[in-house]
């Protein structure tokens, strides 16, 4: 199960869409990271992200609150991921977050763990940003 999570991914297909949101140096930090890990690097990171989302969509079906301990710990491993390929800040939580409902690719990369995944996450990282970088 590990090794088919993201099998085949490829980041460069997500170049041009990078480069024009975010800039050239944008994708070309991302790429030096992505490229710089071992393949069990890369797969430990992708299996994190995975078990982070199951985390949420638990969460939400158990009826938790996106500012609870429990959901904020769920966020904070959540940031922690971020934080190996991103420096997060409140601006960079609170866009990603919305981002995750904006764009249907995030929404449905959390909503296929639940349906209204993607929207508590979201919200479970504002109240993080508000929370954590005042």
């Amino acid at each position: 199960m590990p090794q088919d999570v993201f099998d085949g991914f490829d980041h460069t297909q997500y170049r041009e869409e990078v480069i024009e949101r975010w800039g050239q140096d944008a994708y070309d930090r991302a790429d030096r990271w992505w490229t710089s890990l071992s393949e069990q690097d890369k797969q430990q990171y992708q299996l994190t992200q995975t078990q982070v989302a199951r985390d949420f969509a638990e969460a939400l079906r158990a009826g938790q609150e996106p500012g609870s301990d429990d959901v904020q710990a769920i966020t904070s491993r959540h940031v922690q991921w971020l934080s190996q390929a991103a420096t997060p800040s409140k601006g960079y939580l609170a866009g990603l977050g919305e981002m995750y409902v904006a764009d249907p690719r995030f929404t449905a990369n959390y909503d296929k763990y639940g349906a209204g995944t993607a929207a508590f996450v979201r919200d479970a990282m504002a109240i993080y940003a508000e929370r954590n970088y005042g």
